[in-house]
């Protein structure tokens, strides 16, 4: 059987996961990514011509995978219990590289322009994660939905920073209080229910 290829761009990512489980994230200059990658770095600028463009890929890359895997079989669940899914299908996704994403993350907080520049992405895979648990994205309620969903994600991944666990037990407890809280908030808001 003949060697399996792996694209330059899958080899770019692969070494950065491989070099950000090592070291903190930045530390590691794209020329490393290259070398480690065995690729030229004109082909890093390629596929990546801005630096947040890779942490983009490697945090929030494979987001079909995380859809997928969460419908259409579960349709028939209730909203919350769908969108409880869809997280935890995410924070697994996380967990498959935890140490190159941990050290990512901790980057992304200290760094201001980096934590700006990712949170337009973060907004468009919150009313993703909505819009494939069967909750409606648009107008000025979704607007909200997105936004409320946003905190939670971030309060939640400070929890999956910390848990070691292999069923993300301690995260998917607080994911799933967190999300209620928020429902319950919501339903004293004309419009913004969960369900709509």
């Amino acid at each position: 059987m003949g060697k399996r290829v792996i694209n330059k761009r899958k080899k770019i990512v692969i070494a950065a996961i491989t070099l950000a489980a090592g070291r903190p994230w930045t530390d590691i200059p794209l020329t490393d990514i290259s070398r480690e990658a065995g690729v030229e770095l004109k082909y890093v600028y390629k596929e990546f011509p801005q630096r947040i463009e890779l942490v983009k890929e490697l945090l929030f890359g494979g987001n079909e995978t995380w859809v997928a895997d969460n419908y259409p079989e579960n349709e028939n669940e209730p909203p919350h219990d769908r969108l409880v899914d869809t997280l935890m299908c995410y924070f697994d996704h996380l967990s498959h590289n935890r140490a190159a994403m941990q050290s990512i993350l901790r980057s992304s907080v200290n760094d201001p322009s980096l934590s700006i520049g990712l949170l337009p992405t973060i907004l468009q895979m919150m009313a993703w994660m909505l819009e494939t648990s069967g909750i409606s994205s648009g107008g000025i309620a979704g607007s909200l939905r997105v936004k409320g969903l946003s905190v939670v994600y971030f309060m939640t991944l400070r929890v999956w920073m910390g848990d070691e666990s292999s069923d993300l037990g301690k995260t998917m407890a607080f994911l799933d209080k967190r999300l209620r809280a928020a429902e319950q908030l919501a339903s004293l808001l004309p419009g913004i229910q969960v369900n709509s």
